[in-house]
């Protein structure tokens, strides 16, 4: 029944495939052009549809409007393999669907549209957004990060960088205005939850590519609460804290799978994926005000990164460490209508080193950004353009799989690197017994790769203030 299996995930392949996703990029760069030129330093200062993201609470503080952002993304960051060397490989490791290959990144973009809207009073703010990547929606890619990656793509892949860049950004939320000191605001970031019941049927046993089957697919939604508040206690402080939940893209899929001709009863299989998740964060901003001078803003988020779920909805087997992101921004008034930005940041990365079966690959970034806003009016109507321009440095990280005087078996729950071939005495017909002695993996990771590079955001901002 292994070939007929394979096909049955073939088709509830087809049927994910045709599912909506995904978030976050803005957690990457920040939202909208004014945070991005920051450094994506948004939580104290950002007051139009993009506080949904950063800070719901500052929707009341900005004007009415509705904008349209282009930005795009130049990644050149890279996962390069380290030579395998001779007398690892397992049985058929050269007939593998694909060689192993390093990892290059690849430009995206996206269009993003928003408005703020003021329905009764000045003092209450309404807001959403949506973010549609270039490549179009519903794109759903997952990868194993040990060595089942090897019968499939068999590369690495940037564990909390790569897709998010090609990701969807929904998010809406309202914000009132207690006092001219005090403002809250309450939003949700949203993600469908799919799922999918396949039952599938191979008339001929000899034939498993064709079969018969039937798709009931279920839609629901998975929600993250963003709420924040803004005080400004004096003229020049300002005080700002937003949270959010965690959320992903959860798809939940079962094959009844049924066999012509068999008697048996249907095989069950279940999947599960999650697609860019994005941990509960929690972030804390101090402004500086000065009419004159400008605004400077510091904030540090704590991400909840221990809770991670990888593509395929599972906890690896080395937790990830919850992180602290630091980034500092300023806005700077070049004259009534004219605005420079600068920003800097720093974010760690919550992977331990990846010494043993697995292959989370990511690194520690460093933020610079610069950006500029203008005000201007068209018949008697009042707009603003804001640019940005950011760049996230990965410092290079060299990985080396830890050498053993054994290697266990692959087996689940074993975490250094396995062997995939048991030792044997006798030979067996096209398996000398010398060739599974020691260790045979086809770990794409093994024995070790260095990952870095940069990745460069461009984004462009339009606004109708009225």
């Amino acid at each position: 029944m292994r070939p007929f299996t394979g096909w049955a995930l073939a088709a509830c392949g087809l049927s994910l495939a045709a599912q909506p996703a995904r978030a976050n990029i803005f957690e990457i760069f920040g939202a909208g052009a004014r945070a991005q030129g920051m450094g994506g330093a948004g939580t104290a200062f950002t007051d139009d549809y993009n506080a949904t993201f950063h800070n719901p609470a500052g929707l009341a503080l900005g004007p009415e409007v509705v904008g349209l952002s282009i930005h795009g993304a130049f990644d050149r960051t890279s996962i390069l393999l380290m030579p395998r060397p001779a007398g690892y490989d397992p049985p058929g490791y050269d007939a593998r669907l694909n060689p192993r290959s390093d990892t290059e990144g690849t430009a995206t973009g996206g269009v993003a549209i928003g408005f703020t809207l003021k329905p009764f009073d000045d003092d209450f703010a309404i807001g959403g957004q949506f973010r549609i990547p270039i490549e179009g929606l519903a794109n759903i890619d997952t990868a194993y990060v040990d060595e089942r990656e090897q019968y499939f793509g068999n590369q690495l892949r940037f564990q909390l960088l790569g897709e998010r860049l090609r990701s969807e950004v929904i998010s809406f939320g309202l914000s009132y205005r207690w006092k001219p000191w005090l403002s809250m605001g309450l939003g949700l970031v949203v993600l469908p939850a799919v799922t999918t019941i396949n039952d599938v049927y191979t008339p001929n046993a000899a034939d498993p590519s064709k079969v018969e089957a039937n798709f009931r697919i279920e839609q629901g939604i998975e929600e993250a609460i963003v709420a924040g508040i803004v005080v400004d206690p004096l003229d020049w402080l300002r005080i700002a804290i937003s949270v959010q939940d965690e959320v992903y893209l959860a798809v939940h899929a079962r094959n009844e799978v049924l066999l012509g001709g068999s008697e048996d009863d249907p095989v069950t299989q279940n999947l599960e994926v999650a697609q860019h998740y994005s941990p509960p964060r929690l972030t804390g901003a101090i402004a500086l005000m000065d009419d004159t001078l400008g605004r400077v803003t510091f904030e540090a988020t704590w991400r909840g990164w221990s809770r991670y779920l990888d593509g395929h909805a599972t906890q690896p087997d080395h937790t990830f460490s919850d992180t602290v992101d630091l980034r500092l921004g300023a806005e700077l008034p070049m004259g009534d209508r004219n605005a420079a930005r600068f920003g800097v940041g720093w974010v760690p990365s919550p992977v331990p080193d990846q010494t043993g079966r697995s292959n989370y690959v990511d690194n520690d970034r460093i933020v610079v950004s610069i950006g500029g806003g203008r005000v201007f009016e068209i018949w008697d109507e009042s707009f603003s353009l804001d640019v940005a321009v950011q760049l996230q440095s990965l410092l290079a990280r060299e990985t080396h799989k830890a050498r053993l005087d054994s290697y266990p078996a692959c087996e689940p729950g074993v975490t250094s690197l396995c062997d995939e071939v048991p030792d044997r005495e006798t030979d067996r017909p096209g398996l000398p017994a010398r060739d599974t002695w020691g260790l045979q993996t086809g770990n794409p990771g093994f024995p070790g790769f260095v990952a870095g590079g940069y990745v460069v955001f461009a984004g462009v901002d339009l606004q109708w203030r009225f």
